[in-house]
């Protein structure tokens, strides 16, 4: 099981460090807790502050393929060749396993992934590349 401290040594900031986390940098966002820009009840109610969030991370420009794996995640890869990896579970979405070739079948990914867009209300999929568009200008999407 891994957490966000994987893929620090990669570039990505944690969520809770003081002064660089996540939850330290979104303080006027007006959030009633900083946990609550990714809890779907919040986001249905307000989507605003998620889309402003992203202005500011690396999804505006649709992912978060600046960034390589690490020797952490080559570690897993190498324990799922040598036959050795039941599972492999993630609390990240930045996708580093993918990049080392893993078969994402053997990959969990607890909070889901940074890949993809489907309505947070119906889970009908969604143009991809028009809600980037949207994270971009700040538009909320809502779907048909």
């Amino acid at each position: 099981m891994t957490g966000a401290g994987i893929s620090v040594s990669a570039g990505i900031p944690d969520f809770r460090s003081p002064g660089t986390g996540l939850y330290d940098n979104v303080k006027e966002y007006g959030l009633p807790t900083p946990e609550a820009l990714f809890t779907l009840d919040f986001f249905l109610n307000n989507p605003k502050p998620f889309y402003k969030w992203c202005q500011t991370s690396d999804l505006k420009n649709g992912n978060l393929t600046t960034y390589n794996a690490t020797p952490t995640h080559y570690f897993i890869k190498m324990l799922h060749d040598k036959g050795l990896l039941l599972n492999a579970l993630t609390q990240n979405i930045d996708n580093l396993e993918e990049k080392t070739g893993i078969d994402m079948n053997k990959v969990i990914q607890c909070h889901g992934a940074n890949k993809g867009a489907h309505c947070a209300k119906c889970k009908k999929d969604q143009d991809v590349v028009k809600f980037h568009e949207a994270l971009k200008s700040q538009v909320v999407m809502y779907c048909d």
